[in-house]
């Protein structure tokens, strides 16, 4: 009751701030829109680690002085609130960067029923960002977006039913067709690389190469590598270098950094390309520096986390500590006391 009173008067008093709670919610839809459309145009799983304080900039500046609507909006049980909110703990943008309290404001926004917070919930679970490494959970969240049919649920899903012990090849293609239906990608180049080697469907090259071209041809940067490396090693389809290089170096262009390597070693061993000693140093320095950002981001991701549990720990400990010695002083005193007795008896 406590609560739902809370509530109404929160929400009055953002409905007095926009005129209307409908004014609200309008807004931060907007900006959620509006982060997702610049997110798909710039950002990349590749080059996430650059890309992280260019996008924390970009947030701060653009929507810097939205944070309080969508912290009030958050507050409000409204979801694309909570969303924005995590974002802001993911990056660190206008508060300290914190998982825990990014994971939280997800899980609101997700046990409303909505899919990208439930996606996005179900990665920190996969990754044991700001929550326990729990595959189970994050299972768990893929499956409610995937069956509202989120595309990019679905395509998830599809990639740990392939990856799980024991396979569920099946269910992965129905998964993959199904966000292919809806226009993601990232599940036609995983339906593609199935009908390749034969994995939930029978063994079509012909199929998986049309379906692995059409995804690279709109910018899949894991298809464009993968048609680079057929084309190079000619072991499905016919040998082609010069096709090879070109979607490779599509790929390593977009900052795939194992893209970049291995165009790296082409250039220096003269594979598809002539032999050239500054052209591989290039991309090589590129995979280096896209690596070694990529690691600082997994290091900061597992330290923040670490920090707060490590923290969490510590405070246990302590108090467990100053329990025991609370404990030790109270017997003490008790048996100084008991001996005192015994003097003045004697």
């Amino acid at each position: 009751m406590f609560y739902k009173i809370n509530l109404l008067i929160l929400l009055f008093s953002v409905s007095c701030a926009y005129g209307s709670e409908d004014e609200l919610i309008n807004t931060v839809r907007k900006d959620l829109r509006e982060y997702n459309e610049f997110m798909a145009e710039y950002y990349n799983e590749f080059t996430a680690g650059i890309e992280t304080a260019a996008i924390k900039k970009h947030i701060e500046m653009e929507w810097g002085n939205r944070f309080a609507d969508w912290e009030r909006a958050a507050k409000a049980g409204i979801p694309e609130g909570q969303i924005l909110l995590a974002v802001c703990y993911y990056y660190g943008a206008n508060v300290p960067r914190n998982y825990k309290e990014e994971s939280q404001w997800l899980r609101k926004a997700a046990e409303q029923g909505h899919t990208e917070a439930q996606n996005r919930l179900a990665l920190n679970y996969f990754t044991g960002r700001g929550v326990p490494d729990d595959k189970a959970e994050a299972v768990k969240w893929l499956r409610k977006a995937a069956e509202q049919g989120d595309a990019k649920a679905q395509n998830y899903l599809g990639e740990h039913y392939l990856n799980e012990v024991p396979k569920d090849e099946t269910n992965a293609v129905k998964l993959f067709r199904s966000a292919m239906e809806q226009g993601n990608i990232k599940a036609q180049c995983n339906l593609g690389v199935c009908y390749l080697y034969g994995n939930g469907v029978p063994a079509d090259a012909a199929a998986g190469m049309s379906l692995l071209r059409k995804s690279a041809e709109q910018g899949c940067i894991n298809a464009q590598h993968r048609l680079g490396i057929l084309y190079l090693e000619g072991k499905i389809i016919p040998k082609d270098l010069a096709e090879g290089i070109a979607w490779l170096r599509k790929a390593a262009e977009q900052g795939d950094f194992i893209a970049q390597k291995n165009l790296s070693k082409c250039y220096v061993n003269g594979y598809g390309v002539p032999k050239d000693d500054t052209e591989a140093a290039k991309w090589f320095q590129a995979a280096e520096r896209g690596m070694n950002e990529a690691r600082k981001e997994v290091c900061e991701s597992f330290a923040n986390t670490l920090e707060e549990d490590i923290a969490e720990a510590l405070t246990e400990m302590v108090l467990e500590e100053f329990t025991k010695i609370k404990s030790i002083k109270a017997n003490l005193s008790n048996h100084r006391r008991i001996y005192q007795r015994k003097l003045i008896r004697r």
